[in-house]
């Protein structure tokens, strides 16, 4: 009989598919050689089968119990599948075990980052950079979690730390590139990503990175050059493959998009990512039938696929088929509570959901139901992530009231959802003003709502007060007629709405102008809320100066106070700075009764 490592050798020697092939012929004997049963589940890690891959670290597990390697692996295929929890549990058994271990400190890092818990991964990779100086993950990876906290001027300043220490880290380069990418700052992406790609040119990640910036840049031409040179380069990656076809449809249209989706899941059938590629380019072009056909295909060969019940979910509430959305999102949730994808979704359907729900609550044919679940109060499960439930609290006492998104996403990165007829909305100080003076009138009437398409995103303006306003519906996703009746019914509903908390002096009012907003106009604001109660409370918040540090706050007014923050920006957002703000004004200003 062969042994199990001449098999081994000849197998590595092989092409994936007859190595695949040889050593499933002796599956049963792969206990006898640890390097053998690894490799074996590193073929499936490389198919991207996470449900193969899972089964067969498992084996490792089983088999070699001191090696933790299988442990590792297992870990990884649970991230992918959207199993947190058991990923988490797991490689908290495999640190405890292991605990001098590279790789396994590394990959409780990964988990608690993608878990999307800062404390957690502030710890793994904190202990990472201090087992392992020489090792640059440890600043990578805490960048990482930085960055997907949206903290991307804390993550930049790791990562440039970290640069002259590492000068040859691939992961560096491309994270500071990807960095400027998240800021939109698409001239210093592209120079970042072309100094990366220069710089390692044999590597997917730079020609991904390149291409989605040129693509988002309006460079469609060059894009492609880029993805077809990166191919060529790189004809194996199927993360390459996938960010081309993401970019087809701005590319080369619909049509293309779909066909490269086709061929990656002809490819690549056992991985789940190619539905989902394919789904949310057909969702994004408004074919909501076409997308939920394909997910529901992939269901039949993934059920209870995270990922997939996920984008399903996504396209019924783009279609706003909340009587089949919300109840998916509430399994979700039961299923995945600690799982920051599932609460940012929830999120972004609930605000449509709640104003569709309190406006059509009089039409039995449209009405529906929000299940418990969704809700918030006392009783709704806890987010995970640090610091949320006070925050989400303490933000949810406040309402802005312009000019622009910025404090909106403030309240939405701490899972506070209230709303607004102005959360979403620029308005000048002046024309904001006129507004509350006239009590807002004419808000919400087709004969001073202009509903128009912007950058494929319905959006109003009013003729009146000269307030633009996202709403956050694709234009893809009804008519325009039929959107704009609905719309009229949720702007005139939010209208009384705001209108009766300004009379019970409900809420803290929060406003900024990107433009400026002197003493005056602050004071001007300030009297006009007061006019619907004298219990109304504004902070009202301007650039720092050198005489107004960033975080600092002036008590003008009883009820009036102006705070400084070191920048506007709807994409790096001083997070620190606002919550900041919003203690100070909380402590002394009681709550509402």
């Amino acid at each position: 009989m062969i042994p199990v490592d001449g098999l081994l050798a000849a197998a590595r020697l092989a092409d994936r598919s007859r190595a695949e092939a040889m050593l499933s012929a002796i599956s049963e004997r792969l206990s006898e050689s640890a390097e053998a049963a690894c490799f074996y589940a590193q073929l499936a890690d490389h198919r991207l089968d996470w449900e193969d891959a899972l089964a067969r670290w498992n084996f490792v597990i089983a088999s070699f119990r001191d090696l933790p390697d299988g442990y590792c692996g297992a870990t990884r295929a649970l991230m992918e599948l959207g199993r947190f929890d058991e990923a988490k549990a797991l490689i908290a058994t495999a640190v405890a075990l292991f605990p001098d271990h590279f790789i396994t400190a590394c990959t409780a890092g990964w988990v608690a980052t993608r878990r999307r818990c800062l404390g957690e991964a502030e710890s793994a990779w904190q202990r990472v950079r201090e087992r392992f100086p020489a090792e640059p993950v440890g600043h990578v990876g805490w960048a990482k979690a930085l960055r997907d906290d949206g903290r991307l001027a804390e993550a930049e300043a790791v990562l440039c730390e970290a640069a002259p220490k590492f000068p040859d880290d691939p992961d560096i380069a491309a994270d500071l590139a990807q960095i400027s990418a998240d800021r939109r700052d698409w001239p210093v992406a592209i120079l970042r990503w072309e100094e990366a790609l220069q710089q390692f040119p044999d590597w997917a990640r730079p020609y991904i990175g390149l291409g989605e910036a040129l693509t988002a840049s309006g460079a469609v031409a060059e894009a492609k050059a880029v993805f077809e040179a990166g191919e060529q380069r790189c004809p194996d990656d199927f993360h390459l493959a996938a960010a081309h076809a993401d970019a087809a449809a701005a590319i080369d249209g619909l049509d293309a998009a779909t066909a490269r989706w086709s061929r990656l899941i002809a490819t690549f059938p056992r991985n789940p990512y190619g539905y989902i590629g394919i789904s949310r380019t057909l969702r994004e072009a408004g074919q909501f039938d076409a997308s939920l056909d394909w997910l529901n295909r992939a269901l039949l060969t993934f059920p209870g696929n995270f990922d997939l019940e996920l984008q399903r979910a996504m396209t019924l509430g783009e279609r706003r088929d909340w009587r089949a959305a919300l109840p998916l999102l509430a399994s979700l949730k039961q299923r995945h509570p600690d799982n920051g994808a599932v609460r940012s979704q929830i999120a972004h359907v609930m605000w449509q959901a709640r104003q569709d729900h309190l406006v059509q609550a009089d039409d039995p044919a449209a009405s529906f139901e929000i299940p418990a679940e969704l809700l918030d109060g006392p009783d709704a499960p806890a987010a995970a992530a640090d610091q949320k439930p006070p925050l989400k609290a303490l933000l949810l006492r406040f309402e802005s009231i312009g000019d622009t998104c910025e404090f909106g996403m403030v309240q939405r990165r701490f899972g506070a959802e209230p709303l607004s007829l102005l959360r979403w909305t620029s308005t000048a100080p002046d024309d904001l003003v006129t507004a509350l003076n006239t009590d807002f009138a004419g808000v919400g009437e087709p004969d001073h709502t202009i509903i128009e398409i912007v950058n494929g995103e319905f959006t109003t303006r009013d003729d009146r007060y000269y307030m633009f306003s996202h709403t956050f519906t694709a234009a893809t996703a009804e008519t325009i007629e039929g959107f704009s009746a609905q719309h009229l019914r949720r702007m005139q509903f939010l209208r009384r709405k705001f209108l009766d908390d300004l009379k019970a002096a409900k809420k803290l009012l929060v406003y900024k102008c990107d433009q400026g907003v002197t003493d005056e106009q602050a004071l001007a604001l300030y009297r006009a809320l007061r006019r619907f109660n004298p219990d109304n409370a504004l902070l009202c918040v301007r650039l720092a100066t050198a005489d107004r540090l960033p975080g600092t706050m002036e008590h003008a007014d009883e009820r009036l106070f102006l705070g400084s923050i070191d920048k506007f920006s709807t994409v790096d957002i001083s997070y620190g700075h606002w919550v900041n703000l919003c203690h100070q004004v909380a402590a002394r200003v009681p709550a509402a009764g």
